[in-house]
């Protein structure tokens, strides 16, 4: 064999540097195989590597390993067989280009090698390898010994016992065993280890031989072998029961047959007393009781090498005959409308089957066979004594008789009388009580509870509930309890209603918001008790009636912008006060102005003012055009919310000329709809007569009553002009206008009794007056009882008087304020229209109940000086003949003091929203624009 150098020789160079492109191939091994499956000490063994080729590669080489240390590298190289790195004590061969060997001389082949590891490998990757092989060396059986090495073996009947069968440590291979018992092989006992056996200890098995048998390697079995000894217990015979009548003698004998050891020990115990022991084989019990039945016990015994004992017993039953003994029965309580068992127990006689009956001691005809007595709803009468009786059968046909009482208490709930619903006002005070008959025992607790709540409860027969309130209406629940003996109650109830009456509330919402035209119905929950009836007003008008309700519904079909207000909803159901609420609607429409027509009058030429008012919701957008539709921007708009409703529309212009005389549109919108008011533009002139006068005479003074009419366009002042028939005097009283059509009253006191006078009213502004026609009315008569109170009227009559003609002094001149006044005018005018004085407020306004926010100056009050003898002049020429003159004069009396030919004038008070001195003018007389309030 040719060695080469791997340093030297440049062909395994090469090999080194091809091994770089060695591809891993996995699961590819290598396969290594010994000679034979043992080697044997002194004889040669050798290893075959059997390689394939990486891929790749073109080196066949293999490498060998002795416990992971490199033997050798062995290859195929130019038809050469070379190695390198051999160990010098092996050989090695090329059997072929794929196979290679390893060789353990004989003379190599000693305990040295025993369980060395092997594996062979490819030369350039050890991923192509063998599995790891393990040489082993077959060594035969040479020494066998058992342990444990007790001889005899001692084994106690029934234990267990291990035994091993121990050969020399190195044989190889594992050796075969074998175990035998006497002449029986007992192997199959054995489950895979068979160096071990394990003995359970029988009496059968007794002196009998134990052997274990090793061989391998097919050699002769090698044995080691012992004697057992098992120990067992002595037996006794079957002993039977033994009858025998309390008093008498009783004697048993136990008969043995020793067990190994042999020598027995014998004597008696009793099963239930641990205290009791009769030595000897012979039981002897003289005079036997009832207490002596029992299981008595013969035991024989034998002392084990170990000094355990060897035991075996058997029992045999005394049976002592007696009667039976009836248990103590105690009282049982029981409730009525239950069921109740009584079971008679006894502590039972011998033999023990015992009979039981039951009988009623006041009752003879009452009898009930068995130990338990039954009684289903019982009731009340069912109280009373009960016996049972207990009874058995003696072997010698006489009976074992024993008895007991016991006592049945039937208890039952106490009574309530019937309970009526309780009615009561709200804050009353509610005091009934709960009247009951006591049931058993007698003991009675009353209470009183709420079936909706589980926190009431007042103890008592009494119910009190002061300044009950509505929550307090329910059902109340009177429950009467007894205390039962086993821990229960007795119980009865009665409910009673209790129904506090109370007073509507009517829910409370937000106001609700429709469209015009639209249906509407207004709800509103009323809680009262009893149900209440609910009617729906519009001030004082009635709309409907709903009858015991908890829900006020008004339906309203075709809505409109007038229903805007504050409905008033009016409940009541008897208790208490009537209950109102104010219902609020809005009603989405388009403007509805109060007027379509203004006629505006207008005096100088410094500025312009003038208002309205209009209906709409929402707000409306506001736009002033001249009458061919274009923008007017000179005029200033500004809109005042009165009502949710309504709003007051002021309209300024500062700077008047001539040309600004003629015709507006005045346009309002808003998201559902448009209006437009015309506007006309005119000079200002006096006011119109006022009309549908009429005069009430009562004593000493007079109701004077008129509707006003157009002021001209400037603020008119009335005065109410009274003219004595008797002696010609006048009275002279001013009033303060409310606005065009609408009804003015004053009363004129200082009167005479059974007098004619004559009234006029005046009507007056800046640019002139108007006098009314006379209307005459005589006083009534005096009568006797009410002389005294004409007398202080007259003194109080003249000092008005002479405080009136002081203020008219004091006041002598007066100023006048050059701003346009104004007066809204309807287009068609209501001369009849009337007051209601009873008109209620509300949130929001209609058309007829629209107001502006401006207060109206004082009238002017007339001085008494020469206008006063003027119209006492011509009231004593009338006296005489024609009143159209009368009439006439006084008209132009009038007239003069407008035109300022009377020295005395009129002073007028001046109002919160009197014009500012902006546009006033010194030495003028004051007004203020007070014609679009009504």
């Amino acid at each position: 064999m040719v060695h080469f150098n791997m340093e030297r020789n440049t062909f395994f160079y090469s090999l080194l540097q091809l091994s770089f492109l060695v591809l891993i191939l996995k699961g590819q091994q290598y396969n290594l195989t010994g000679s034979s499956k043992f080697a044997v000490l002194g004889e040669a063994f050798t290893w075959t590597c059997d390689m394939f080729l990486p891929p790749g590669q073109s080196v066949n080489a293999v490498k060998f390993y002795r416990n992971h240390t490199l033997c050798v590298a062995i290859g195929h190289l130019n038809n050469e067989c070379l190695t390198d790195s051999a160990h010098p004590k092996y050989i090695f061969r090329c059997l072929s280009d794929y196979v290679y060997t390893l060789t353990i001389p004989s003379e190599n082949m000693t305990v040295y090698e025993q369980g060395s590891t092997w594996s062979c490998e490819y030369v350039f990757n050890s991923i192509y390898r063998s599995t790891d092989v393990v040489l082993k060396i077959a060594i035969a059986v040479h020494n066998v010994s058992l342990i444990p090495s007790d001889n005899p073996l001692t084994i106690k009947e029934g234990n267990r016992e291990k035994v091993r069968c121990v050969v020399n440590s190195n044989a190889v291979p594992a050796p075969n065993i074998t175990w035998y018992l006497g002449s029986r092989d007992i192997t199959s006992r054995v489950r895979t280890d068979t160096t071990s056996i394990t003995l359970t200890g029988n009496r059968t098995d007794n002196t009998k031989t134990l052997e274990c048998r090793a061989t391998n390697n097919n050699k002769p079995p090698m044995t080691a072998s012992l004697t057992l000894n098992v120990e067992y217990p002595s037996t006794i015979n079957t002993l039977s029961k033994q009858d025998i009548i309390e008093g008498g003698v009783l004697s048993v004998t136990c008969h043995v047959t020793p067990g190994n050891p042999s020598s027995t020990t014998v004597y008696w115990t009793k099963v239930d007393n641990s205290g009791f022991r009769q030595n000897g084989s012979t039981l002897q019990l003289p005079n036997i009781q009832r207490n002596s039945s029992d299981t008595y016990r013969c035991t024989a015994e034998n002392n084990y090498n170990n000094g355990e004992k060897g035991t075996a017993s058997q029992s045999v039953v005394v049976n002592v005959l007696y009667p039976p003994n009836v248990n103590t029965l105690s009282q049982r309580d029981v409730i009525e409308e239950r069921d109740i068992s009584i079971t008679c127990t006894a502590t039972p006689g011998n033999p023990s089957f015992t009979t039981f009956w039951w009988t009623k001691v006041d009752n003879p005809g009452f009898i009930e066979n068995g130990a338990t007595v039954e009684l289903s709803n019982i009731q009340r009468n069912n109280s009373g004594t009960y016996r049972c009786t207990a009874e058995n059968n003696y072997s010698n046909g006489k009976k074992g008789t024993d008895s007991q009482f016991t006592v049945v208490n039937v208890q039952y709930p106490p009574t309530i009388k019937t309970l009526s619903q309780q009615d009561i006002v709200e804050r009353g005070h509610l005091s009934f009580t709960c009247k009951t008959i006591p049931g058993n025992p007698s003991s009675t607790t009353v209470c009183w509870t709420k079936v909706d709540n589980s926190g009431f409860r007042q103890n008592g027969a009494t119910l009190e509930l002061y300044n009950i309130q509505r929550n307090s209406s329910g059902t109340y629940r009177c429950t009467a309890e007894n205390n039962y003996s086993n821990g229960e109650k007795g119980t009865v109830s009665q409910p009673m209603v209790v129904n506090v009456l109370y007073q509507p509330t009517i829910e409370k919402r937000s106001l609700q918001i429709v469209n015009e035209s639209e249906e509407i119905t207004l709800i509103r929950d009323i809680v009262s008790n009893p149900l209440s009836n609910a009617s729906w007003y519009d001030g004082k008008q009635m709309l409907k009636t709903e009858i015991s309700v908890k829900t006020a519904t008004l339906t309203i079909e075709n809505t409109m912008c007038t229903d805007t207000k504050n409905y008033t909803l009016v409940v009541s159901n008897g208790i208490g006060n009537t209950v109102t609420a104010m219902v609020d609607l809005i009603v989405n429409c388009k403007p509805m102005p109060d007027t379509m027509y203004i006629i505006l009058g207008v005096t100088c030429t410094t500025r312009i003012e003038f208002s309205t008012t209009l209906m709409a919701y929402p707000e409306p957008f506001l736009e002033l055009q001249y009458e061919n539709g274009t923008k007017n921007d000179q005029m200033k708009i500004n809109i005042t919310e009165n009502k949710v409703n309504n709003f007051t529309i002021r309209i300024r212009q500062d700077g008047f000329e001539e040309n600004n005389f003629g015709v507006y549109h005045l346009r309002a919108s808003n998201n559902f709809g448009e209006t437009t008011v015309i506007v006309n533009v005119i000079k200002q002139r006096k006011p119109d007569i006022p009309r549908n006068i009429t005069v009430t005479c009562k004593v000493t003074g007079a109701i004077v009553q008129w509707i006003s009419s157009f002021n001209g366009g400037s603020t008119q002042n009335f005065t109410v002009i009274t003219l004595s028939g008797q002696d010609g005097t006048s009275i002279y009283l001013g009033l303060n206008d409310k606005g065009e059509n609408e009804i003015h009253v004053t009363y004129q006191g200082n009167l005479k009794p059974s007098v004619t006078y004559w009234f006029f009213v005046s009507a007056k502004n800046s640019h002139g007056s108007s006098l009314s026609k006379a209307i005459s009315c005589t006083t009534v008569k005096e009568t006797t009882s009410s002389l005294t109170g004409v007398f202080a009227g007259g003194v109080v009559g003249a000092l008005v008087l002479v405080t009136i003609i002081l203020i008219l002094v004091f006041f002598v001149h007066r100023r006048y304020t050059c701003i346009f006044t104004f007066k809204i005018a309807f287009e068609k005018r209501n001369t009849n229209m009337k007051v209601d004085t009873n008109k209620e407020s509300s949130n929001y306004a209609t058309i007829k109940e629209q107001q502006v926010h401006t207060e109206r100056d004082m009238y002017d009050e007339l001085t008494q000086n020469e206008n006063a003898s003027q119209y006492e002049d011509i009231l004593k020429k009338d006296n005489h003949g024609n009143k159209e003159k009368l009439y006439e004069k006084l008209q132009k009396s009038i007239d003069n003091d407008v035109e300022g030919k009377s020295p005395n004038k009129m002073i007028p008070l001046k109002s919160k929203e009197s014009s500012d001195d902006k546009f006033g003018t010194e030495k003028a007389e004051e007004y203020v624009n007070t014609s679009f309030m009504k």
